[in-house]
């Protein structure tokens, strides 16, 4: 009899799960079951209710934060008007009153490929010029101008036969796993090739990342997870893949902008994909959000609704505020020897409260640079990055 057998492994399902707290201490000291497994016994109950024709008056959709109204300030990417790649230029810029509108426009008249983040006091920029001192110039007028880079991509491009030799970068594609309208734009405008959407409770298949890493153009792609619960799925997928694929294990969102933002033309996939390792190595992350249940992680108890901060992926802070957890983690990071922390405002944010934050943050941390980045995400009300 089906129904009999569903019946019973019904039962059985739920009975292992709750033995899960038993088996894995993690789950218990966290006050949970195993997720994977609660979900299977609920496919094997929804089977089984449908065999004998039941049905079922339940709304199982997520809640999901509106991120619609979020938007990035990262500038999408514009072509060169000539096609001529020039000169690869990067500079941040320190300052008071800085309109980050007018400079994208100004700065987007001297060259293409831009990229402008950033708010008021603060603006990293990237673009290709033919004229980088005209485009340094202007950012001077600006502010302090500082950490400089630019490199030569005509002189990289030239072949003896006068032909342009394509960049090691535009053959390289890059899979990254994010969540939120403004995080996406970010990692688009860095020249992310392909999204999946995904991140802490919505976690994407083998199956989802292995689509986008066939859709990428390139014959060589890495994989940038952003989440340690999506590691496994993605080398899953890369091992898969009918492409070159390599999964750079990037625990969060700075650590996978940061991957990204080390690519060069100027190095093999294989150089890329190590230079991108040693990126996230030199990039501390926290997560701040509320705990939505009562329970005891990594040795410290949690009451509802107390804002935590999470360093490097450990539990480092326990405060009543969300304000407070923030400037807590970042001192908890070891600010003392970085120079750029960047804040990632999530859905959840009141429109002005993420620029009062960040400028107690200033205040609080004065020999860094703050950069104030609305992403939308959901879960998380804060992502920090210090580099």
């Amino acid at each position: 009899d089906p129904g009999r057998v569903l019946s019973l492994a019904v039962d059985a399902a739920h009975e292992a799960v709750e033995r899960t707290p038993e088996l894995l201490p993690v789950l218990k000291e966290a006050g949970v079951v195993d997720a994977g497994g609660l979900g299977l016994a609920i496919i094997l109950d929804g089977l089984s209710r449908s065999l004998r024709g039941d049905t079922l008056d339940v709304d199982l959709a997520p809640d999901v934060p509106d991120t619609a109204g979020w938007q990035s300030q990262a500038a999408t990417l514009h072509q060169t008007e000539h096609g001529s790649p020039g000169y690869c230029t990067e500079f941040v810029v320190s300052g008071h009153d800085i309109d980050s509108e007018e400079a994208r426009t100004q700065i987007a008249a001297l060259g293409g490929s831009l990229l402008v983040v950033g708010d008021a006091t603060f603006l990293r920029v990237h673009v290709h010029t033919a004229t980088p001192d005209d485009v340094l110039e202007y950012g001077r007028t600006l502010g302090e101008v500082s950490q400089v880079k630019v490199d030569n991509m005509e002189a990289q491009m030239r072949t003896f036969g006068g032909e342009p030799a394509p960049s090691n970068v535009t053959d390289v594609g890059v899979v990254a796993v994010a969540s939120g309208a403004g995080i996406e734009a970010a990692f688009r405008g860095v020249g992310v090739t392909k999204l999946v959407e995904g991140g802490q409770t919505l976690n994407p298949s083998a199956g989802d990342i292995l689509a986008a890493i066939e859709a990428c153009p390139q014959d060589q792609v890495v994989v940038l997870p952003n989440n340690g619960n999506i590691i496994a799925a993605a080398e899953q997928a890369a091992a898969q893949a009918s492409k070159s694929a390599v999964v750079i294990p990037s625990r969060s969102i700075p650590q996978g902008v940061a991957a990204v933002l080390a690519l060069s033309p100027d190095l093999s996939f294989e150089e890329n994909s190590a230079a991108m390792e040693g990126a996230i190595a030199q990039v501390r992350s926290a997560e701040v959000t509320r705990a939505v249940r009562a329970t005891t992680m990594d040795g410290q108890k949690i009451e509802a609704g107390q804002a935590i901060g999470i360093v490097d992926g450990k539990l480092s802070v326990v405060a009543h505020s969300i304000e407070e957890a923030v400037l807590e983690s970042v001192t908890k990071m070891g600010p003392e020897t970085a120079s750029l922390l960047t804040v990632y405002s999530g859905s959840d944010v009141r429109a002005g409260d993420d620029d009062a934050l960040a400028d107690r943050l200033r205040k609080q941390q004065p020999n860094l640079e703050v950069e104030l980045v609305r992403g939308g995400q959901p879960h998380y009300t804060y992502l920090l990055s210090l580099e």
